[in-house]
């Protein structure tokens, strides 16, 4: 065989294999898998109960969410808003960041699932903290009315009483028998008026008073709320249950927070 023959025939082959590669690249390339599913998501909320807490951050999977930090009676993000994750199972932290703290950092495992929503609740003390994952049954009310629920992380470090939430304006209990730690459903609720919520033990009707001084006078542990036509909120009873002076940083009273 001719030189020049050899020759031609060798480009050919070399021309067709590249042809081949290059179909074959474009080949993989159309069949690699694209993932253009965004709503593979969950919202979360933090709201801190932990008594002497006061620099946390949030990590998730190892990155921060938090862009500050939030301390003892605060929500993150703040309300009514949340943060996303990926459904499935997540591992959180929550700590501390100061050089020295004598607050215990919180690691822990949680599975979520899409689309839908969650508080984490911290409570206990800063040397001993703890917490409790929710998952919110948010719904979106067909008339004007809002929705709330009741959540009792009151600290004590032995047993305390079951509680009951009076309204005055309905003049009846919207919550009862509420022990630490737990967290109602969501109930309707009238939006766009003023109601004050007393705390009761369950049971009785004489609102629960905290020391405004140290001479005598009291106050009830009260809240007045106005909720917003279809918004849903926890209020959460939170503070040391011993510490029934107003002045005091840790006193037990109410907080009121939108979760949507």
């Amino acid at each position: 065989m001719k030189l020049s023959k050899i020759i031609m025939l060798s480009l050919g082959v070399i021309g067709a294999s590249s042809l081949f590669m290059s179909c074959a690249k474009t080949k993989l390339v159309k069949q690699a898998p694209i993932d253009n599913n965004f709503s593979n998501r969950a919202s979360v909320q933090v709201f801190d109960a932990t008594l002497g807490s006061a620099k946390n951050y949030v990590y998730v999977d190892g990155s921060p969410v938090t862009g500050i930090v939030f301390a003892y009676s605060n929500t993150f993000p703040s309300t009514p808003s949340d943060f996303s994750v990926t459904a499935g199972t997540r591992q959180f932290l929550i700590k501390d960041t100061s050089t020295i703290t004598a607050q215990a950092p919180m690691s822990f495992a949680e599975f979520f699932q899409s689309p839908n929503n969650y508080t984490i609740f911290m409570y206990d003390t800063s040397t001993a903290a703890k917490h409790k994952t929710v998952q919110n049954n948010i719904l979106i009310p067909s008339d004007t009315t809002s929705r709330i629920r009741f959540a009792n992380f009151a600290y004590s470090p032995t047993p305390i009483p079951a509680f009951d939430v009076y309204s005055a304006d309905l003049q009846t209990n919207v919550f009862t028998n509420v022990n630490t730690t737990d967290v109602t459903n969501y109930i309707p609720y009238l939006s766009n008026r003023n109601d004050t919520l007393y705390l009761r033990l369950t049971g009785t009707t004489t609102n629960i008073l905290n020391r405004t001084n140290l001479t005598g006078g009291t106050a009830p542990i009260q809240i007045i709320v106005n909720p917003i036509r279809l918004r849903n909120y926890t209020l959460v009873l939170r503070g040391g249950w011993r510490t029934d002076l107003t002045t005091a940083a840790t006193f037990r009273t109410f907080s009121f927070f939108s979760n949507n």
